[in-house]
């Protein structure tokens, strides 16, 4: 069952296969105002994903069964709009590539983090998220309303119109 959150909940998920590190980065964020909940593996985290709505995904890189990037690749497959993010101690350019190419991660960080940073990049992340998520919304309203509307640019020339402008004009895109 996928529980829906009232609105402008946000949940972090914190991915890491070292409980101790784990407890450290929820420590971190005991003062945020998120839920944040924890996997030690990347089997846990899909588990919990399909179960819950989370908004950011902060996963370790190596961890033993699933990399952080096929987790965060299978991540994006199951929930598309969360913002992922890798907080690794292993930073070649090899995984960098890999993490951004396959689990088109937002960001990634470096172990040790610094405590600052980290909650001000995730603060970043769930506030990206929550623009994506009101473009979204802002352009099924576009498309799907009965009112005709367009879009001009500096020099007054169209740039964009929605199907009902096009169905009350006549004309085409």
């Amino acid at each position: 069952m996928t529980l829906t959150p009232p609105p402008g909940f946000r949940t972090l998920l914190l991915v890491d296969d070292e409980p101790a590190l784990l407890n450290a980065l929820k420590r971190e964020f005991r003062s945020a105002p998120y839920e944040v909940l924890t996997a030690t593996s990347g089997e846990e985290a899909l588990a919990v994903l399909a179960d819950r709505d989370v908004q950011v995904i902060l996963s370790d890189y190596r961890m033993p069964g699933m990399s952080g990037v096929e987790f965060l690749a299978q991540a994006r497959a199951l929930r598309p709009d969360a913002v992922r993010m890798v907080l690794s101690g292993y930073a070649d350019i090899g995984a960098v590539i890999a993490a951004i190419n396959q689990g088109n991660i937002y960001k990634f960080l470096n172990k040790p983090w610094d405590g600052e940073e980290l909650r001000a990049v995730t603060a970043q992340a769930f506030a990206h998220h929550a623009l994506v998520r009101r473009g979204a919304q802002f352009s099924q309203i576009f498309e799907n309303t009965s009112e005709g509307i367009f879009i001009l640019d500096r020099e007054g020339r169209f740039e964009t119109v929605n199907g009902a402008f096009c169905a009350i004009t006549g004309y085409g895109e």
